[in-house]
């Protein structure tokens, strides 16, 4: 999928400059949603005169991406993973890093769940001056007892802020 250019989001745009938006023209709003700097609610004239209907319609259209964004979690460690505009890092960009989940089964014993919990939550490795942390937990049924997979998901509920997988 090629990349939407700015005049083809200028012509969804009012076009009157209002500067409601923080922007100086319409021209550079539309290069500030593509650059997902803003969204197409900041512009107040497309959001509220309805005589721009059409108009917001066909650009929602145009700039919504074709995966769409799904938020894991709350709060901040809350992740997000999908609303890209290209399927392969190549062809564009990824806006959204990846997130990094690890894996708990239900099948070990609960102080060894909580002492993982420590560790997972603590972990920290510096790549290429980034500092990588873990995204999430994913806790995995190895056991078959729906008894035992609920204690282990309470557990690691209570024990952790991350997003939790089940």
């Amino acid at each position: 999928m090629a990349k939407v250019s700015p005049l083809e989001i200028y012509n969804c745009l009012p076009g009157i400059n209002c500067k409601k938006c923080g922007v100086e023209s319409c021209m550079a709003f539309a290069s500030q949603l593509i650059e997902r700097d803003k969204t197409y609610e900041d512009c107040e004239p497309l959001m509220k005169d309805e005589k721009f209907a059409e108009k917001r319609k066909k650009l929602i259209e145009l700039i919504t991406p074709p995966v769409k964004e799904i938020i894991l979690g709350t709060g901040e460690r809350a992740c997000s993973i999908g609303g890209e505009e290209v399927m392969y890092r190549h062809e564009l960009t990824f806006f959204n890093q990846s997130a990094l989940f690890i894996d708990i089964s239900d099948d070990i014993p609960f102080d060894e769940i909580t002492e993982k919990m420590t560790r997972i939550s603590n972990f920290k490795i510096e790549r290429v001056g980034q500092e990588l942390t873990l995204d999430g937990i994913v806790i995995r049924d190895k056991s078959g007892d729906p008894a035992k997979f609920g204690e282990a998901v309470v557990t690691v509920i209570e024990n952790s802020d991350m997003p939790v997988m089940i």
